[in-house]
């Protein structure tokens, strides 16, 4: 009988502990990737015109990406999401420069004034 109780308890703690440990804690990071943040949500992509030149000898990659989108919420900010091993030399909107925020793999990019379309 004793034997019986033991084994139950063992595995009651067993079955806590692993609920425990599953538990996790998300950073900031895991909130910048995975998050719809009113900066990732306030637009529409219509589509992306991605255009590279790799060159594999250098191991090096250039480009440019047109990114085509509507503006579905009144924003002054919005969230691109790119590797930070990867450079922006400039943003532009409607010909205009952007500034541009980067914080590991998230980019925010101020508009002048408020983007309704």
């Amino acid at each position: 009988m004793h034997l019986k109780i033991f084994f139950i308890t063992l595995s009651l703690l067993f079955i806590f502990h692993c609920g425990q440990s599953q538990i996790k804690s998300f950073t900031k990071y895991d909130t910048l990737r995975g998050s719809l943040s009113p900066a990732r949500t306030c637009y529409d992509v219509h589509f992306y015109n991605l255009k590279l030149k790799i060159d594999p000898d250098k191991k090096y990659i250039s480009g440019s990406n047109s990114i085509y989108f509507k503006i579905i919420e009144p924003t002054t900010r919005i969230q691109i999401d790119l590797s930070s091993r990867l450079s922006i030399d400039s943003m532009l909107y409607h010909k205009e420069p952007l500034h541009f925020e980067r914080d590991s793999n998230a980019t925010f990019i101020n508009f002048k004034k408020n983007s309704n379309s």
